[in-house]
């Protein structure tokens, strides 16, 4: 079955980010503090230490059908982050910001 519009909603929790030109890899462990997204119909919210830092629109670009070899694919842009072509598969959410040198960050749902 395909994956519903609302499969962005909920809490996801940051797990790993990962890139810019020397490679890092930053996880709350290494970093010293926690975030996560909570996310409604209109907007994901970001935390950091349960403190809310910001709201952000967000639009849902696509559904992808998978195949046999690939799950559906929910794709989410945030403009305000410099995320444009996020994925939800299963329980994982994955994003690459828009730049040569930036990060790529991953989120397991709570």
């Amino acid at each position: 079955t395909e994956l519903p519009t609302t499969a962005f909603v909920g809490e996801w929790e940051w797990v790993i980010s990962s890139g810019g030109f020397d490679g890092g890899t930053l996880t709350p462990d290494s970093v010293g503090y926690t975030r996560f997204l909570s996310v409604d119909q209109a907007s994901a919210k970001m935390f950091i230490q349960d403190s809310l830092v910001r709201s952000y629109p967000y639009e849902i670009d696509e559904i992808l059908v998978g195949t046999n070899n690939a799950p559906d694919t929910l794709v989410v842009s945030i403009p305000a982050l410099l995320w444009r072509k996020a994925s939800i598969i299963a329980d994982t959410f994955r994003v690459q910001e828009a730049c040569s040198d930036c990060y790529g960050h991953m989120y397991k749902r709570r």
